[in-house]
């Protein structure tokens, strides 16, 4: 699924492979510092409004795919908007 995370003051696209409740496992071009907040912006056609999730970077690390070099990461998130178990039920 795709998302835009906020890192810092500035805003990097990514992807979120894997989701649950409690946090998240993205991938991006850019990889942010583990322990650092992070607001990650869903947009949903199920949803009427993007979701924000805010989260800790719990680890990180660089890995190599099809489209070059990504940062893939887990965030484990501090908010659980209902938005995020609506989108869960959907996809699961």
């Amino acid at each position: 699924m795709d998302c835009q995370f906020t890192y810092e003051n500035k805003t990097h696209d990514g992807f979120i492979v894997d989701l649950s409740q409690k946090g998240a496992m993205l991938i991006s071009p850019f990889l942010p510092a583990t322990g650092k907040e992070i607001s990650v912006t869903v947009p949903s056609k199920m949803l009427k409004n993007p979701m924000i999730l805010i989260g800790k970077v719990l680890r990180g690390t660089w890995v190599t795919t099809d489209y070059g070099k990504r940062g893939r990461f887990a965030v484990r998130f501090i908010n659980h908007p209902l938005d995020l178990f609506k989108i869960l039920s959907q996809i699961h």
